[in-house]
């Protein structure tokens, strides 16, 4: 199947979980593709130092990478009591564009002892130039029936708005804006922006993840840092604690969907997550990561 995610790296034991999704929109990228913070009335002391445009793409690191899945911490009035599971994911480079595959095996438990379990896969292109994109969901609830969400979407670019078409679970149109960027795209511009010195990020960004049109997203860039004695050659380098925040498509509140604090280096990889739904919060701890070859194009 050409959009058959892959997982070498999770055991038969971890595909015998009762699992269940905590929130499908989480895309590294998306990482995409797939968090919101105040924003509105600060600025910065100074503008971001220019840097290259498309350095991002330049430094970037084709990987695969397995991470666990875990409770971080919860509301008193909680219903959930505790949260496991794992994440693959895998984010390579074609001559033509950039594919991303994850997998999500999670299990929720409540108070009432009752177990919630799902199976997701995620697959995405998208092409080079950020003008064509497609991505395809494959999510099992349980013992419930598979639920499919499939399509592709495309954006001329600063001439005019871009337009998004789902084919499954039934056809149906959004119109996207002109400043929407496609998720490996949506991450190279986060990291161009840290790399000039900016401190603050926003643009709507379109995953296909949910039946909706492109997420608003807002992102808060913390001080530089850099490892020079990693063990792991993919986590030596710059990296940047970011905190995101995301506006789902029609939503009248102020308040965010959802957010996510991630360690996002300069190559692409991201070595640590944390999940924040509001009651509860989700660590995504990096188990294992391995760098994947570089097309030859």
């Amino acid at each position: 199947m050409p959009w058959q995610l892959q997982l070498a790296w999770i055991d038969a034991q971890a595909l015998d979980l009762e699992m269940v999704l905590v929130e499908r929109k989480f895309c590294v990228t998306r990482v995409a593709g797939s968090v919101r913070v105040a924003l509105l009335g600060v600025a910065l002391a100074a503008p971001p130092l220019a840097v290259e445009a498309g350095q991002a793409r330049l430094d970037f690191a084709p990987h695969r990478a397995l991470y666990s899945m875990s409770l971080g911490q919860k509301k008193a009035d909680s219903s959930i009591v505790d949260v496991d599971g794992r994440m693959a994911f895998e984010w390579r480079a074609h001559c033509d564009g950039w594919v991303v595959e994850q997998r999500y095996a999670m299990r929720y438990f409540s108070a009432s002892r009752k177990t919630r379990e799902v199976d997701t896969r995620f697959t995405t292109w998208e092409r080079k130039d950020g003008k064509r994109y497609k991505f395809y969901v494959a999510n099992k609830p349980g013992s419930g029936s598979p639920e499919k969400i499939e399509g592709f979407a495309s954006h001329p670019g600063a001439s005019g708005t871009g337009a998004a078409r789902f084919t499954a679970p039934e056809e149906t149109d959004f119109e996207l804006p002109a400043a929407v960027l496609f998720p490996s795209s949506h991450t190279f511009a986060m990291i161009d922006s840290a790399l000039g010195g900016g401190k603050f990020f926003s643009a709507p960004m379109f995953d296909g993840s949910e039946v909706e049109g492109a997420t608003s997203v807002s992102a808060v860039m913390g001080l530089e840092r850099t490892d020079t004695e990693a063990k792991e050659p993919l986590l030596a380098g710059k990296h940047w604690p970011v905190r995101m925040a995301f506006f789902s498509a029609g939503r009248q509140s102020s308040e965010p969907t959802y957010e996510m604090s991630v360690n996002m280096h300069a190559n692409g990889v991201a070595s640590g997550m944390v999940l924040d739904y509001g009651d509860i919060t989700v660590k995504v701890d990096l188990q294992r990561i391995e760098a994947l070859p570089q097309p030859d194009c």
